[in-house]
């Protein structure tokens, strides 16, 4: 008599990611298309110029700022494309680094670096969420990663497919497109690592538990919305308000 093999589960569910994703950016589209807009808009200006290259990644950070306050229920705002440049140096150290090593890696067949980049693909979130070094993001992100890699994967490719068809629409891609792919890798995120003070999510169970780096007792208490921060944060990563 033939076994039954048990089918493993998925670690993410792709496409309940992308319905979530989609029922934030509709509440909060206004939102997210000024965020959009002015993340196009510095962009264009940091990447006319040598040194301003340099400062992608903190902009970057700033839109998981964004999608992680939504996640914890509050309202994303332009401003908070300032905030990720409180991560600036270990944004940068991951950029530069992740950047060289995926070059390398597609010079090898390219397969290698299809795999690093996959590897690595929430060290930048994490940098936000964990207050991680460059270094230990990518870390993290690998051993997590490759406990599901093909379903990450599929995250990546229905990214893809979303950014694809927005890019039908003029400028479609920044102000839609990117907004609902940053909210898909930030739940993405919560999904694999928890995200500290986050709501349930949309239509799909409680709220997972955070995974922290550091001991409770050891967390920093913003003295303006209690919540807990890994400690040598400038900013609150739930509020965005200045640790005493």
């Amino acid at each position: 008599m033939a076994v039954p093999v048990q089918q493993r589960a998925p670690m993410i569910d792709a496409m309940g990611i992308l319905k979530e994703a989609w029922e934030l950016f509709t509440r909060q589209w206004q939102a997210w298309l000024l965020i959009g807009l002015c993340f196009m808009l510095m962009a264009l200006v940091l990447a006319a110029t040598c040194i301003g290259v340099i400062l992608l990644g903190a902009l970057h950070a700033g839109l998981y700022v964004a999608a992680f306050k939504q996640l914890r229920g509050q309202t994303p705002e332009v401003r908070d494309l300032f905030e990720g440049f409180q991560w600036f140096g270990p944004t940068t150290l991951l950029m530069i680094i992740s950047g060289f090593c995926i070059f390398l890696g597609t010079l090898c067949c390219i397969i290698p670096g299809l795999i690093l980049a996959v590897w690595w693909y929430f060290a930048l979130p994490l940098c936000v969420s964990h207050g991680l070094g460059a270094t230990d993001a990518m870390a993290m992100s690998k051993q997590k990663v490759q406990q599901g890699f093909w379903d990450v994967v599929v995250l990546i490719l229905l990214i893809v497919g979303v950014n694809f068809v927005a890019g039908m629409i003029p400028f479609g891609q920044v102000l839609i497109g990117l907004p609902i792919q940053t909210l898909m890798i930030a739940i993405a995120h919560r999904d694999m690592f928890g995200l500290e003070g986050a709501l349930p999510p949309v239509g799909r169970g409680p709220a997972p538990a955070f995974q922290g780096v550091a001991p409770l007792q050891a967390a920093v208490v913003c003295p303006k919305c209690n919540a807990s921060n890994v400690p040598g944060h400038k900013f609150c990563t739930a509020c965005g308000g200045p640790i005493a």
